[in-house]
């Protein structure tokens, strides 16, 4: 369900006397998969003259901006949000358009598997709930009792991978765009390379390294 409150910001530089913005007045629900649009009519001030914001609260978070507003080629999103909320305007009137109110956010990757040394392997991982092509797509494995460690990323959409030096000879990332699917390959697996390897998105790994350093 999707049940966060979403705000207006106006981001002006000086005090406006009778400025009224009127937002949809009733919370909704829309199930994964849906749409929806919120108004949020404007008078006091030309709406076409201001850059306008949205954000939103996510029960028991703080603030978290959406949107900043000012025409289709002056405008900018958070990368969570990108390619699902757009805004637009009118005269009077500053619209939140959620184009697909998305479902849960999956990385599903195939089961774990025991190889020997020599042997070679190829795992997936399926992506749902976003648009794959709009991350980079990491992939970062653990050794027993190590810390993490990263093997390359993927451009997602263009099939090229940029690889850590000491992993570039030998897996291999490659993607399936039509089934929203990442893959590491490796042709002759080593005793060292017994690992969890995880497949993560930008924003995931960006949060880890400014955990980590």
């Amino acid at each position: 369900m999707f049940l966060t409150s979403l705000l207006l910001l106006l981001i002006t530089g000086c005090v406006h006397s009778q400025i009224v913005l009127t937002q949809s007045e009733r919370p909704v629900t829309v199930t994964p998969g849906g749409s929806h649009r919120l108004t949020c009519a404007c008078s006091g001030f030309s709406v076409s003259s201001y850059w306008m914001g949205w954000i939103r609260q996510a029960p028991g978070k703080g603030l978290e901006w959406i949107i900043y507003y000012y025409d289709e080629s002056n405008k900018y999103s958070a990368q969570l949000v990108q390619d699902r909320f757009t805004a637009s305007k009118d005269s009077s009137n500053l619209y939140l358009h959620m184009n697909i109110v998305s479902a849960e956010i999956r990385h599903d990757q195939s089961s774990a598997e025991v190889k020997k040394p020599g042997e070679a392997v190829k795992i997936s991982c399926k992506i749902s709930g976003y648009d794959m092509t709009s991350n980079y797509l990491h992939w970062i494995r653990q050794k027993p009792g190590q810390a993490l460690e990263w093997i390359g990323r993927m451009n997602t959409g263009s099939n090229s991978a940029t690889y850590a030096d000491s992993m570039k000879d030998h897996f291999k990332m490659t993607e399936d765009v039509s089934t929203s699917t990442q893959f590491l390959e490796a042709k002759s697996l080593r005793a060292e390379d017994t690992a969890v390897y995880y497949c993560a998105r930008r924003d995931t790994v960006m949060d880890l390294i400014e955990q980590l350093y």
